[in-house]
């Protein structure tokens, strides 16, 4: 009988110094599409148009790199420390939560989940043969039976990669329909994953690029209260650096353009839905715009340019990205993103705010070496 691995030591998590948080509400009006002539009285399902008197469906979404054990400077595999303080804080933290909701938020995209390095190369682990979250290095597991028992379904990308990324929504307020409409219930359900195995696409080759093992989870979730349909991608593209660690941003844009190709798979395979919304959530990799020092932002201006026609949540409701999201001592740059269609009317964020002196170097930020970003989100039916 193996022995029980051994309790990590606790550590003692505080907020990065210089940083604080606050909800910022939407200016009256922003995004609004127009009122619709009938008001609160119109009865058409398919209407897009604003309903002053009406109380539009909305829901919460959350995006955090909880920043996997091994990945620390001097961690330990085995130290599930950051990833529950940091689950500890989604689930009960007022401050990640839109004000007023008495509970957390409603769609979560989480990575860097760290999984079991054993099973994943050899799947002969026996403290993971045990169940969900009895191995210490099964940090996904663990999260993903937690968020289970706090009323989450979800799912978890684990082709082979080691650091994943997970979707999790709320299942009083989404459902998981089925691939089909006539198959008497029996389909799939509508979950997809897209495996990021072609990064020579789009000129990675020229830097010498090889299969990362990243990828994304997609949902086609439906709206439990509007009956509408979203498509939610959670997505963890590669650092945009070569193995010589020159600027190679050709390797994660090949990998979003990859993921453009199976979303646009996934509305054909749906085609009987009609149109309907998608948002993408994540540590996306990419500044927003040109920063020296930083690879060229081509990830960024291929998902809110023409091609995927998305648009930031924060900058609707801002004017702006926040000024970071990545807070490492050597790297404080906003790399993390929540970005929408456009009849997704953003109604507020959670605010990232710099003091003069900024981030404290000396200091161990948070859980994380990643600031969470939250957004209150309003669904519209779908415009053509």
């Amino acid at each position: 009988e193996p022995e029980p691995e051994p309790e990590p030591e606790a550590a003692e998590w505080h907020t990065p110094g210089g940083v604080r948080r606050s909800w910022a509400a939407a200016a009256g009006g922003a995004a609004e599409p127009k009122p619709c002539r009938f008001g609160a009285a119109c009865t058409r399902p398919d209407c897009w148009f604003s309903h002053p008197g009406r109380e539009q469906p909305r829901f919460s979404l959350l995006t955090w790199n909880l920043q996997a054990a091994g990945t620390r400077v001097g961690g330990r595999s085995a130290d599930r420390s950051g990833a529950e303080a940091c689950i500890e804080q989604i689930l009960r933290d007022p401050g990640l939560r839109v004000p007023g909701a008495g509970q957390p938020a409603d769609v979560l995209s989480l990575q860097e989940l760290q999984r079991c390095s054993r099973q994943v190369k050899q799947g002969d682990c026996h403290h993971c043969a045990r169940g969900a979250g009895a191995c210490r290095n099964d940090h996904a597991g663990w999260v993903a039976s937690e968020l289970a028992r706090h009323g989450y379904d979800g799912a978890i990308h684990e082709h082979g990669m080691t650091n994943t990324v997970g979707l999790f929504w709320r299942r009083d307020v989404f459902e998981l329909p089925r691939r089909r409409s006539d198959d008497g219930g029996r389909g799939e359900g509508t979950v997809f994953f897209c495996d990021f195995d072609r990064p020579w696409a789009g000129g990675g080759h020229k830097r010498g690029a090889k299969a990362t093992k990243k990828g994304a989870v997609l949902a086609l979730l439906r709206h439990r209260r509007s009956n509408h349909d979203l498509l939610v991608v959670g997505a963890h593209p590669s650092v945009p650096l070569n193995g010589e660690g020159e600027p190679s941003p050709e390797v994660p844009l090949a990998e979003v353009k990859q993921l453009k190709g199976k979303v646009d798979n996934v509305y054909e395979w749906n085609e009987d839905k009609g149109d309907f919304h998608w948002l993408i959530a994540g540590d996306l990799n990419t500044v927003p715009h040109p920063t020296p020092g930083c690879a060229e932002p081509l990830v960024y201006r291929f998902l809110t340019g023409k091609a995927c026609q998305l648009r930031s949540v924060y900058r609707t409701v801002l004017g702006h990205e926040p000024p970071l999201t990545s807070v490492k001592p050597d790297f404080r740059h906003t790399i993390d993103y929540l970005l929408t269609s456009h009849n997704l009317v953003a109604r507020g964020v959670l605010n990232v705010h710099l003091g003069e002196a900024g981030v404290d170097e000396r200091e161990v930020p948070w859980p994380s070496d990643h600031l969470p970003l939250l957004a209150d989100i309003a669904l519209l039916p779908y415009a053509t």
